[in-house]
């Protein structure tokens, strides 16, 4: 039996000029995976760092400012990975589109929001 078979997780993307600036999370088992974590970009959008922000319920969090562990990517010139992060908070990647690359239903597809 999985455990986690019925847990929903929501993630809401707080954006402005058509970058992300912020990701809220709430409903993960993991108890240091929810709240408002801050989203760290390069000049092209591309997501590469996330930083703790306030916990879940609107406290700051015990790391505030600091980098959330395996969040750090880096990417080549033209959108593989250099490094990949391990964590699974966001799933926004190469010039902050939103991919289907992770688990086992990943089939590797990016949503270019056309």
């Amino acid at each position: 039996m999985n455990p986690l078979a019925d847990v929903t997780i929501i993630r809401s993307t707080f954006s402005m000029a058509g970058q992300t600036l912020a990701i809220h999370v709430v409903g993960d088992p993991i108890a240091d995976n929810n709240g408002v974590f801050y989203v760290y970009g390069d000049h092209l959008g591309s997501t590469t760092l996330l930083t703790y922000g306030l916990t879940a319920v609107g406290d700051d969090h015990a790391a505030a400012g600091d980098p959330v562990p395996n969040t750090l990517a880096h990417y080549t010139p033209f959108g593989d990975w250099r490094t990949e992060p391990t964590q699974t908070m966001t799933d926004r990647g190469f010039t902050g589109h939103r991919s289907n690359n992770k688990g086992s239903d990943g089939i590797g597809l990016i949503y270019m929001n056309a």
